[in-house]
């Protein structure tokens, strides 16, 4: 069991380290910035069904097939007891990503059951790099949009199973009643050479997005 849980660990590391990721722990300050985004972001929750842009929540579509990770990991080289957790984890728990986007930038919020509230934050045509513990290995991310209606980041990054690319691809595509938005996941092992694509699709989250809702302060009582 021990040995299980450090797999786990480690691949939840490993998946956070994808993305040029912030977490921190709250405090009263951070409380009160909630508030003013969520004051901010009202509209957000209101979003309707038909969206013309990418901006906003998007919550994982588990009802339809595929939304699994299985094969991506299996290409990293994520240990099987790692992926099942993984996969376990994501039928638990939500996957929600909200994404705030302009001609200039953008930043998307990651909650599910292994991310919760990583950032990526970046700025279109501008290559980031980031070194990630331990070895201060690169990770190498570049933003890229047509239109607000797509989105692709690439990533190049030295996981601890070696070299690996990734592209993140965010199309918003209509059906009759509503929009969704098809991501698409191609990942690329440069030291074994193999290659996947997953293919994932999200609705709209019309719910206040999870990092904004705004956590009950508990009163302190006065002596």
């Amino acid at each position: 069991n021990t040995n299980a849980g450090e797999k786990n660990s480690t691949c939840n590391s490993e998946i956070r380290k994808r993305d040029n990721i912030k977490t921190e722990s709250p405090t009263p300050i951070k409380f009160a910035l909630k508030r003013l985004l969520h004051k901010k972001h009202q509209k957000m929750a209101d979003l309707p069904l038909r969206r013309m842009n990418l901006n906003g929540p998007w919550i994982l579509d588990k009802s339809r097939e595929p939304w699994s990770m299985k094969n991506y990991l299996e290409v990293m080289n994520v240990d099987p007891m790692a992926i099942e957790a993984h996969e376990k984890g994501e039928k638990e728990q939500d996957t929600i990503h909200t994404i705030t986007m302009d001609h200039q930038r953008v930043q998307i919020v990651k909650r599910s059951r292994v991310n919760s509230d990583l950032i990526v934050d970046l700025d279109f045509n501008k290559e980031h790099i980031v070194y990630l513990p331990p070895g201060d290995r690169p990770q190498k991310s570049l933003a890229t949009s047509r239109d607000p209606t797509h989105l692709e980041i690439h990533n190049s990054m030295q996981t601890i199973n070696g070299l690996a690319s990734v592209t993140d691809t965010k199309q918003l595509q209509q059906e009759a009643d509503k929009s969704y938005l098809l991501q698409t996941l191609f990942i690329r092992n440069e030291q074994s050479g193999k290659t996947c694509t997953t293919t994932r699709y999200f609705l709209p989250y019309t719910k206040t997005p999870p990092h904004l809702e705004v956590p009950e302060v508990p009163a302190t009582s006065e002596k």
